[in-house]
Formats: C-alpha cells, structure tokens, sequence
C-alpha cells in the first residue's frame, strides 16, 4: 500500500481539501443555479399545460358555435323558403 502511495504521490490532506472544496462548489451551484431552474421549469410547465387546456376549452367552444350556426342558417332558409 505504501508503493502504491508513493508511486502515485497521494497525499491524504489534499485529497480532502480538494473533497471539501468540491462539496463547497456542488452546493453554492446547487443552491444558485439546479434550485432556481428547476423552479423555472415547473412554472413553465404548469404555463403550457394551462395553455393546452384553454386551446381544448378554445376547441369545443368554437365546434359548438360552428353547430349553433348552421342549425341558425338553416332555420333561416326554412323561414325565407
């Protein structure tokens, strides 16, 4: 184990310095940037599916005007025959 150590030069204190500088920067990024996207994409999210609904709501509303109008028109052309 010792060769091994010294063949690679592992020194332990920086190791963990280094293990502890990367724990520091994965949780400031987690925190400053993964929290705030995500928050970002859910608001997205919810935004398009309202959107899909009204466009569905949109939909029926505008098959229902279409039906209402032609029973309208052909109301009209039996009172003008």
């Amino acid at each position: 184990m010792n060769e091994l150590i010294s063949t690679f030069h592992i020194d332990f204190k920086i190791m963990i310095a280094q293990l502890f500088n990367f724990a520091l920067v994965f949780i400031a990024l987690y925190f400053i940037a993964a929290k705030p996207l995500k928050k970002l994409m859910g608001d997205r999210e919810a935004e398009i599916k309202q959107g899909l609904n009204d466009a569905k709501a949109n939909k029926e509303m505008l098959e229902n005007t279409a039906k209402e109008s032609e029973v309208a028109m052909r109301k009209a052309r039996n009172e003008a025959n």
